[in-house]
């Protein structure tokens, strides 16, 4: 079972479109089955809703095994399956988690 704030990389549908992409688990339901998670994208999409930018010179980014800066997108959480998450790909930690977590509201 996955845990909050482990960043995954999944396909899942967001903006219309079923690309594989990261997501960050927000919360963990049914027991592991599904979560509750917002995507993540290199790219940076008006229509995406509000975000908050993963900056690669923060300290704390390794430790996510994003490849380079990112925008998290938190308007709506997204509810994917265990079944549409390929691979782990690292965590929020530390500063950065507090201040994504302040600015989504979480």
């Amino acid at each position: 079972m996955r845990e909050a704030f482990e960043i995954v990389w999944a396909k899942a549908v967001w903006l219309q479109c079923a690309d594989e992409r990261p997501w960050l688990l927000v919360d963990v339901r049914k027991a592991g089955e599904e979560y509750g998670a917002f995507p993540i994208s290199t790219k940076f999409y008006r229509s995406g809703g509000p975000c908050y930018v993963i900056d690669e010179t923060h300290p704390d980014f390794p430790a996510t095994g994003l490849k380079s800066r990112s925008y998290l997108y938190y308007e709506s959480i997204f509810e994917i399956g265990d079944d549409e998450i390929r691979r782990p790909m690292g965590r929020m930690v530390g500063s950065l988690l507090i201040a994504a977590k302040e600015a989504s509201g979480l």
